[in-house]
């Protein structure tokens, strides 16, 4: 099958060699030394993270990797005039992981240009080579090389959604082929990551291998949804910070980045039809968010596999739009209540409605939609009374249950958008609550069960809080979404999310208090590990070491939520970086 070739070189042109010279250089990349007990469980159990669902072992062979001509295979469809969308997102790809897979690759192009330093060491590579190919062939191993990664692709159209087929498979043959395949390009973008952390460089030989050839893994997640809030309204987190927070998140395999944009401190989402809202609910001028800039995170994280879903809360957390709109609150409200709440009247109801029209066709296009609904003042509603439709609501319950039936209705009936709240919805305003709402359970476990035996789907993220610095992350691995939850009633759990509030964090250390304690959540909603956080804690020393080397500030395993190595030690060391065992 004809395939459309996306190659990523360092700037040698081998055909400007004679045939000795490029025999050599690709034997210079390629020399790899396999360490003498080594097996692929041992490498999947220590390198790969999430953990992968199925793998069939083969032999004892070692795959070299030739950096210098290695280049990525797109299905055939994406040589064609009018390529699916899918194939953007490869191309994409493509280019990261050239980067993934040889992080350590010399300039060879200004090696070309001291050409006796080059050929110095080349016949120096050429002897280590040598050596090391007949230690391997008396013991019986056998070295391969490869030059491309063929990645296979039934759906090329498939959008980004909730329940899309994220699974893949993975192969590499004897004969050194290197195999991604997926229903999807998103299942093609979490194989690609896994693969990304089977090449290891060998710093002796100078070169790129993967040991315990031949073998193929099969894998898909556990959950569909797989997700991190971020609070860009407590502390204002610029575009580059939620982009670079994106790319880790796709490191370990996590699909949705719930993005918490408005609160009482600040408003900085932008609005065409409403600029005021930003432009005087902000914490500065500088501290907002253009419309590009918003619609350039979302194209981002599509690229990276990752949902955006954005977050109005409403009716409380929202006392920074009445520095532009006091007429959404009741006078009372304004004058007593530090906190505020939108008073539940048409009015209200038709001003919020349109913003949501504006916001889900300009910059937000996910199916879901989250509302909020959590720890609404309902002081700002004492004395309040209001009749509409024929009925009367006069107490705060009936209040907020109104307001959660009426915002319901119109993002899900008007704007076709699946509607998510906090479990608050589903706990006071229960009787007025469609069973097509999502909840998000995060005050009590418990809840989680209670909501879908009621009919609703739900999230988790009780026990996830990357806020809660005293909490480490192996009650975060041990907290599984399901394990209270009648079996028949399983599949309405659609997983959860890590909460990275922002009261305590901006840009200068939301990392390293997310990480990698994230990471640990990430396993659980991806592989469901039938084993503790013990049997995973040297595979999540080594994730962290991964996270460093890739640019990410992961903290030590050893201790809860954002502490500093407190001495010199390895990122791998036993008991953490400069801890105690």
């Amino acid at each position: 099958m004809r395939r459309c070739d996306v190659q990523e070189t360092s700037g040698l042109n081998l055909s400007q060699l004679d045939a000795t010279e490029e025999f050599g250089i690709l034997l210079l990349r390629a020399a790899a030394v396999r360490p003498s007990s080594y097996d692929l469980r041992d490498q999947l159990s220590g390198r790969v993270w999430p953990l992968v669902r199925r793998v069939e072992p083969g032999g004892s062979g070692t795959l070299t990797v030739d950096h210098d001509r290695h280049s990525f295979h797109a299905p055939a469809a994406c040589a064609s005039h009018e390529p699916p969308a899918g194939c953007r997102v490869l191309q994409h790809a493509f280019r990261r992981y050239q980067a993934l897979f040889f992080p350590h690759h010399a300039d060879v192009e200004s090696l070309s240009l001291l050409q006796e330093d080059m050929i110095h060491a080349l016949n120096s590579s050429l002897r280590r080579l040598r050596k090391h190919r007949a230690d391997d062939r008396q013991q019986g191993r056998l070295i391969s090389t490869a030059s491309a990664t063929d990645v296979e692709v039934k759906d090329l159209a498939a959008p980004l959604d909730l329940g899309v087929n994220e699974s893949y498979e993975l192969a590499v043959s004897i004969q050194g082929q290197m195999t991604v395949s997926a229903q999807t390009v998103w299942g093609a973008l979490r194989g690609l990551e896994t693969l990304s952390q089977l090449v290891e460089y060998n710093f002796t030989a100078e070169s790129y291998a993967i040991h315990e050839i031949p073998f193929r893994i099969q894998d898909s997640p556990s959950f569909p949804h797989r997700g991190l809030l971020v609070d860009s309204a407590r502390h204002f987190l610029p575009p580059i910070r939620l982009k670079r927070t994106i790319e880790a998140m796709s490191f370990a395999k996590l699909n949705v980045l719930h993005w918490h944009l408005t609160e009482d401190e600040s408003f900085s989402m932008p609005s065409s039809s409403h600029p005021e809202l930003a432009e005087k609910g902000a914490w500065s001028a500088d501290e907002r968010y253009t419309i590009r800039d918003v619609q350039d995170v979302v194209e981002f994280a599509q690229l990276h596999g990752v949902r955006v879903v954005p977050e109005f809360d409403m009716p409380g957390h929202v006392s920074s739009w009445s520095k532009s709109h006091p007429e959404l609150f009741e006078q009372a409200c304004l004058e007593r209540s530090r906190r505020l709440a939108f008073k539940p009247t048409k009015d209200v109801f038709d001003f919020l409605q349109g913003l949501l029209a504006e916001w889900t066709t300009s910059t937000f296009h996910d199916q879901f939609l989250h509302l909020g609904s959590d720890e609404v003042p309902f002081e700002c509603w004492k004395g309040l009374s209001i009749s509409e439709g024929g009925k009367t609501y006069s107490t705060p319950t009936q209040l907020f249950q109104h307001f959660v039936k009426n915002m319901f209705s119109r993002a899900h009936g008007q704007l076709n958008r699946s509607v998510i709240f906090w479990d608050e919805a589903f706990v006071s305003a229960r009787a007025e609550l469609p069973a097509e709402a999502v909840i998000q359970v995060w005050r009590d476990k418990a809840t989680l069960s209670r909501a879908v035996q009621a009919g609703h789907r739900a999230l988790l993220s009780w026990g996830w809080y990357l806020d809660h610095l005293d909490e480490d992350w192996r009650g975060m691995y041990d907290n599984d979404p399901v394990a209270e939850v009648p079996e028949d009633k399983k599949e309405k759990v659609l997983g959860g999310e890590g909460c990275m509030w922002g009261e305590t964090v901006d840009g200068s250390d939301q990392a390293p208090t997310m990480w990698p304690r994230l990471a640990a959540i990430a396993e659980r909603l991806w592989s469901s590990p039938a084993s503790s956080s013990a049997a995973a804690e040297s595979r999540l020393n080594a994730f962290r070491c991964l996270l460093l080397r890739r640019g990410v500030a992961a903290a030590p395993t050893q201790v809860s939520g954002r502490r500093a190595p407190i001495g010199p030690g390895s990122c791998e060391q036993p008991g953490g970086p400069g801890l105690a065992a």
